[in-house]
C-alpha cells in the first residue's frame, strides 16, 4: 500500500512539473495581463533600496502602460521563447527575462552593466504584485 501511495504521489508531482515546463507563450501572455506593482528590488539575493513608484499594466492586444513616479510611458509587448527561456519583449528592442508568474505575483530579471568591475554584468530581479 505505501509503494502505490508513494508511485502516485510521485506520478502526481511529475505530472505537475511537466505542465509547468510546457507552458506556451500564450498561457504567459494571459498570466501577464493584469495591473503590477513593483514591491521589491533584489540583487545578488539582497534587497535594493529603492524610491520608485512603478506601476505596469499588461493589455491583452499587446500594448502596455507603464508609470514610474507619475512619468507614463506607452507601447508594444510580447513574450517570446529563447532557449528555453522567456523573456518579455518592449518595444521590439528591450526584454526583461521572466523568472516567475502567478496570479498574485510577477518576477522579472534584467542585467546591467557594473561599471565598478569592467565588462561584468549584474542581475537585478524585479519582485511585482498584483495592484487592485
Amino acid at each position: 500500500m505505501k509503494q502505490i501511495l508513494f508511485i502516485l504521489i510521485f506520478l502526481t508531482s511529475f505530472n505537475l512539473f511537466s505542465q509547468t515546463e510546457n507552458i506556451t507563450s500564450i498561457e504567459i501572455t494571459k498570466k501577464l495581463c493584469k495591473n503590477w506593482k513593483l514591491k521589491e528590488m533584489k540583487s545578488q539575493e539582497e534587497i535594493m533600496p529603492f524610491n520608485l513608484n512603478l506601476e505596469i499594466k499588461y493589455f491583452e492586444n499587446n500594448t502596455f502602460e507603464m508609470n514610474a513616479n507619475g512619468g507614463i510611458e506607452k507601447g508594444k509587448w510580447n513574450v517570446e521563447k529563447i532557449n528555453n527561456e522567456y523573456y518579455i519583449v518592449i518595444n521590439k528592442s528591450e526584454s526583461t527575462k521572466l523568472i516567475s508568474v502567478d496570479e498574485n505575483s510577477l518576477v522579472i530579471s534584467k542585467l546591467f552593466e557594473n561599471n565598478r568591475k569592467g565588462s561584468e554584468k549584474i542581475s537585478v530581479e524585479y519582485y511585482f504584485i498584483l495592484n487592485d
